[in-house]
C-alpha cells in the first residue's frame, strides 16, 4: 500500500486512462510521450512519465516511494490501486509541493477519495472528472473558476467541497464593437454564477454566452470581478482578473450635433478636449490594431470636417483639392492578422459637412442606403471578432 496511510503531499494531474472500472492498456489509447501525448501504463511506466509537471511527479514519489527525487520509478498497479487520498499541504518538517500547476495524470488513481489541493498553481479541474469515488477536496486558494468538469462527482455538500480565495488571470476578449469579456465562474451543474463586483463598475454576467461583459473598453483600465456562490450551495469565491492583449487602440466616436459630423480618434486627450467644446462622446466606435496598413485621415477647411481612407491615391488627390493631411489617424487590421470585421462606409449626397459614416453594424449600413445615403465598400478592418 506504499505509505497512504499518511497524509500525502501531493496533487494530481489529467488523464484519459480507464475503461470499465479496469485500468486500460494505454499503449493502445494513447500516443507516445515523443510525439507530446502523455500515456501512463502502470507496471511500466515511470512517475515522470505519468505525471508531467515536475512537482506533481516529486509529491507522488514522495508518499509512495518515500523521496521527491524518487520519480524514475515504475508507478506500480499496486500503487494506484491502493492511493485513497492525496494533499499537496505538506506536514510540519515536510515539503512544500504548492507549485505544482497541472493535474495531468492524476485521472489514474480511481480509488481516490480525499484531495487537497489548496494553495496551489491548478486552474484546470478536468482530470479528476472520472474520479467517481472522490468525496472531499479543497480548491481554497487556486486558480479554479470552473468547477463544472466535476458534475459527475459526489461533492453535493458545502462540507464535503471547497473553492475559496480563487484568484485567477485569464485573456481578456477585446471584441471589434469595443466591448470586452472575460469567462464567467461555473458552478458544479455548469450553471453561470453572477459577479457580486466588477471593475470598471458595469460588468454583467451574459449566461447566455458565459462571459462577464462590459459595453466599452478603456485602455487604462484593470478589469477584473469579484464573485461568490450562495453558501447552502457551497463554498465558492474568488476574483478573476483579465490579462489585456497586446497591440490593440480603442477608437472613440464622437458627434457634433452642430454641424452633424461623426468624429474619431484614438487619443483620449482629444476625445475629452472636443466633449469639452460641445462634442457628445458615443462610446467606442471599434477597437483598432496597434499595427497594420494606414488609414489616413483629411480635414477640409472649408466644410470643417473629417475624410478617413485606406487609398493614398484617394489622399492625394483630396489634398489637391484643398483638403488637409493630418496624418495616419490609425489602423486598418490585415488579413494575416486571423481575426478582423469590415467598416462599412456610407455617403450622403445631400449633406454639405459630416457626408461619410463608418459602421461596423451592417443592419445600420442597410438602414442608411434604404434612406438615400450610397454604400461605397468596406473603409477599412476592425481587430477582433
Amino acid at each position: 500500500m506504499g505509505r497512504v496511510s499518511r497524509v500525502v503531499a501531493v496533487l494530481a494531474a489529467v488523464g484519459m486512462l480507464f475503461s470499465g472500472g479496469g485500468l486500460a492498456s494505454a499503449a493502445e489509447s494513447a500516443g507516445s510521450a515523443s510525439d507530446g501525448v502523455w500515456q501512463c501504463v502502470p507496471d511500466r511506466s515511470t512517475i515522470a512519465q505519468c505525471f508531467p509537471d515536475k512537482v506533481l511527479a516529486q509529491a507522488i514519489a514522495y508518499e509512495l516511494k518515500g523521496g521527491p527525487g524518487w520519480t524514475g520509478e515504475v508507478l506500480t498497479s499496486k500503487d494506484v490501486e491502493d492511493t485513497r487520498i492525496l494533499h499537496p499541504t505538506p506536514l510540519v518538517g515536510l515539503p512544500s509541493f504548492s507549485g505544482i500547476s497541472s493535474l495531468q495524470g492524476l485521472q489514474v488513481f480511481t480509488n481516490l477519495e480525499w484531495l487537497h489541493l489548496e494553495d496551489t498553481r491548478v486552474s484546470d479541474v478536468s482530470p479528476l472528472s472520472n474520479l467517481t469515488k472522490l468525496w472531499y477536496l479543497n480548491l481554497d486558494g487556486t486558480r479554479v473558476f470552473d468547477l463544472s468538469p466535476l458534475s459527475k462527482l459526489h461533492l453535493t455538500s458545502s462540507s464535503n467541497s471547497t473553492a475559496t480565495g480563487v484568484h485567477s488571470s485569464v485573456n481578456l476578449t477585446v471584441n471589434a464593437d469595443g466591448s470586452v469579456s472575460l469567462p464567467a465562474p461555473r458552478w458544479w451543474d455548469g450553471s453561470f454564477v453572477a459577479p457580486s463586483s466588477t471593475s470598471p463598475a458595469g460588468g454583467v454576467l451574459d449566461a447566455k454566452r458565459g462571459v462577464v461583459t462590459w459595453k466599452g473598453y478603456d485602455a487604462k483600465a484593470l478589469y477584473f470581478y469579484n464573485f461568490k456562490n450562495d453558501p447552502h450551495l457551497g463554498w465558492f469565491s474568488g476574483r478573476v482578473t483579465g490579462v489585456k492583449p497586446a497591440g490593440i487602440v480603442a477608437m472613440f466616436r464622437l458627434y457634433n450635433p452642430n454641424s452633424g459630423e461623426h468624429f474619431y480618434t484614438g487619443n483620449a486627450v482629444e476625445r475629452d478636449s472636443l466633449v469639452r467644446v460641445g462634442w457628445k462622446s458615443e462610446g467606442t466606435g471599434w477597437v483598432a490594431p496597434a499595427g497594420g496598413d494606414p488609414v489616413y485621415r483629411l480635414y477640409n477647411p472649408n466644410a470643417g470636417d473629417h475624410h478617413y481612407t485606406l487609398n493614398k491615391a484617394e489622399r492625394d488627390n483630396l489634398v489637391r483639392l484643398g483638403w488637409r493631411y493630418e496624418g495616419v489617424g490609425w489602423h486598418s487590421a490585415s488579413s494575416a492578422s486571423g481575426s478582423r470585421r469590415p467598416l462599412y462606409r456610407e455617403y450622403n449626397p445631400n449633406a454639405r459637412s459630416g457626408a461619410h459614416n463608418y459602421t461596423l453594424n451592417k443592419a445600420e449600413n442597410d438602414m442608411l442606403v434604404r434612406v438615400g445615403w450610397r454604400y461605397e465598400g468596406v473603409a477599412w478592418y476592425a481587430a477582433g471578432a
